[in-house]
């Protein structure tokens, strides 16, 4: 599966399936080791999130994503989240 931020893949001629999103959250650890940075929470969030949309890509048939963005989620204190969505693509 292609996955791509441009609108268009170079030299493939797409049929457009539909919007495709997923979304994931990480919460800081509650334990009294010590705390992972916050960078690393988000990092699996997005892992977490992108798996998703690619999950959901693959149910509907298609062969790529394209003009994939990412928006942050308000989830409160010690939590991050994070929305990715794109539109899935299938090649002719």
């Amino acid at each position: 599966m292609i996955l791509t931020t441009t609108e268009s893949i170079s030299g493939i001629q797409v049929d457009t399936i539909g919007l495709v999103q997923g979304t994931g959250a990480h919460a800081a650890p509650l334990t009294g080791g010590a705390a992972e940075a916050p960078t690393k929470w988000l990092d699996r969030a997005l892992a977490a999130a992108a798996a998703r949309m690619v999950e959901e890509a693959e149910r509907l048939g298609a062969d790529g994503v394209v003009a994939i963005r990412c928006a942050p989620l308000s989830l409160g204190a010690g939590t991050v989240g994070v929305a990715v969505y794109g539109t899935a693509v299938k090649f002719q």
